[in-house]
Order: structure tokens, then C-alpha cells, then sequence
């Protein structure tokens, strides 16, 4: 579909329908990439948050069942998955008041981006040290 869209359209605008396909596939992969580190690290999705819909509900039909006595109830876990779905949440609506402020949003957001990056690498880092669990 992308390459019958920008069939016939002019050099410019084909360059930057390209560039916008660049961006839109590195972003993509950003979001893969975070979404592995985050799933092997915390056991939550960050970017696929549908991933996290679908723990919750599974979590929260654990709880319709029969529970033996003192077995303990999943609310710790589902509330791990609600935390990264809500901040996920959070990312959305800062960017969106970035975009509604700023011309170019992307180009103050890539910074914000790195810096969360290096800020979250850091608090991992001193909370949990390069133990990966292997």
C-alpha cells in the first residue's frame, strides 16, 4: 500500500513519505527492542500494552475461581501490569502535550526519549546491578 501511495507522487514528496516510513520502522523497532528488555527484565510489556490487557484479564479470571485456603490472590501481579499499561498511558499524553506545544515534537521528544533511556538503564543498574537472572 505505502509503495502504490507513493507511486507517481512528486520527488519531494516521495522523499519525505520515505523518511516518514524510516521514521515510523525505527520507532517500531525501538518499541520491539524496549518491549524485549522490559519483558525479560520485568516480566511487563512497555510498548505492547495489549500484552498487559491480556495478563489482567487472565489475572483477574484467576480470581472468579476457586482459591484453596491461604492461596494468595494475584492483586500484586495485576497491579504490576496496570502500572505499565497507565504509564504507558502517561508516555501518550506527554507527548501529546509536547505536540500540541511545540512545531516540531519530535525533535523535542527524541532527547526526552535518551535521557528516560539512560535514567531508567541507571536505576536498573543500582537497584538489581547486571544480574539478568541467567
Amino acid at each position: 500500500e505505502v509503495a502504490a501511495a507513493m507511486a507517481g507522487a512528486p520527488p519531494v514528496v516521495e522523499r519525505v513519505q520515505k523518511r516518514f516510513l524510516c521514521l515510523a520502522v525505527l520507532f517500531s523497532f525501538l518499541s520491539g527492542f524496549v518491549d524485549v528488555i522490559t519483558l525479560v527484565r520485568f516480566g511487563e510489556f512497555a510498548a505492547l500494552q495489549t500484552g498487559n490487557m491480556v495478563f489482567i484479564g487472565r489475572l483477574l479470571f484467576d480470581l472468579t475461581r476457586h482459591h484453596t485456603p491461604g492461596e494468595p490472590k494475584p492483586w500484586a501481579e495485576i497491579a504490576h501490569h496496570a502500572l505499565a499499561l497507565f504509564s504507558n498511558f502517561g508516555g501518550v499524553v506527554l507527548f501529546c502535550s509536547i505536540a500540541h506545544c511545540c512545531k516540531r515534537p519530535v525533535l523535542v521528544a527524541a532527547p526526552i526519549v535518551a535521557a528516560l533511556t539512560a535514567v531508567a538503564g541507571a536505576l536498573d543498574i543500582i537497584a538489581r546491578g547486571a544480574d539478568w537472572g541467567t
